[in-house]
């Protein structure tokens, strides 16, 4: 499981509360009741979602101290415009300004673990938040704000492990929403927009394999928009209704999404395309030519004689002739074109 080579499902042993509360007073933050109680009740850290929960001690070393006198930035009031002006201000600053604004992003908030990366796991203990679990990204990406999960600390704890139980994927656990089959079908068919159902569809993701009664819906959806997920969570369940799904797509129906969603194809399955994917290559289309040439690259039958002339082409971009090349270099035939 992800992250679990870290913590090996193990917990350190409970702290005790007077401890606890030392903490608080030199970080100046109040700590939620439930983090409070999962230290001194069940464990100083350990095992949890991604590389697990750090100790007191640990905290120690991700956290500063809270500044009091520093309003709660990271709440459901924050908007992208807001986030934006604030990112922009650490472009051109310097270092103690830089840590400044840092500072007063992470205003209420306490780095408990990390998804690794840049990637961190904050429980909020002010604002609007409050008691629950935030994403960050360190690298403050400005279209990219803190995710807010919804889920207090105690419920994103426990319903990471019913994932894990239930055999289901953990890899982007707390982005998704979590939910049945049955109650996902139900959200999206409810869903009054695009975009919530985008975020429904998405769910079905962390599932390893459909139902029968899913596969048939997914067979009946008939949003073209998500016609590439579509073709993913058949492939995942069901490899010929997805195989056949695709290969409507390819033929026409939707040859943007079918190039979005080749890659999800099975090895075995490949080289059945080879043809129709390297056509498209050569076709003036609004297609991925990049997602095209990726494909050809996973096919076994690839000849680099297939791909000398686009390489040479005028109207392709240097990086995408940079991709040709490589893709090119992993053919058997490479060395007539050295």
């Amino acid at each position: 499981m992800f992250g679990a080579s870290s913590h090996k499902y193990c917990l350190n042993p409970v702290i005790s509360l007077k401890e606890v509360r030392q903490f608080e007073m030199e970080y100046h933050i109040t700590l939620p009741e439930e983090y409070v109680f999962f230290l001194t009740k069940v464990g100083n850290g350990g095992a949890g979602p991604y590389y697990g929960l750090y100790s007191l001690e640990k905290l120690k070393c991700y956290n500063d101290a809270n500044n009091p006198d520093n309003p709660v930035f990271i709440d459901n009031s924050l908007t992208l415009e807001k986030w934006q002006d604030t990112i922009n201000a650490m472009d051109d600053c310097t270092d103690e300004e830089y840590d400044q604004i840092e500072s007063r992003i992470l205003s209420g908030a306490l780095k408990i673990g990390t998804q690794g990366c840049t990637f961190g796991n904050l429980l909020m203990c002010q604002g609007s938040e409050t008691g629950k679990i935030v994403y960050d990204d360190v690298d403050w990406f400005f279209d990219k704000p803190p995710f807010l999960t919804g889920m207090t600390f105690l419920d994103w704890y426990e319903q990471f492990f019913e994932e894990i139980a239930a055999d289901h994927w953990v890899n982007f656990y707390g982005y998704k929403r979590l939910g049945t089959e049955e109650e996902l079908m139900r959200d999206y068919d409810a869903a009054i927009d695009l975009e919530q159902k985008a975020k429904v569809l998405s769910s079905f993701f962390r599932l390893k394999k459909l139902n029968d009664k899913t596969v048939t819906w997914l067979m009946n959806m008939d949003e073209r928009r998500f016609d590439a997920a579509k073709v993913r969570l058949l492939l995942q369940s069901d490899i010929i209704k997805g195989l056949t799904v695709f290969e409507s797509l390819l033929t026409g129906k939707n040859i943007i999404a079918a190039v979005d969603s080749a890659f999800a194809i099975p090895a075995s399955h490949k080289n059945t395309y080879y043809q129709c994917m390297l056509k498209l290559l050569y076709e003036e289309n609004a297609v991925d030519k990049e997602q095209i040439l990726y494909f050809l690259k996973d096919c076994s039958c690839k000849k680099a004689a297939d791909l000398a002339a686009y390489a040479e082409s005028q109207q392709i971009n240097s990086k995408t002739r940079q991709t040709t090349i490589y893709v090119m270099e992993s053919c058997d035939d490479m060395n007539k074109f050295i």
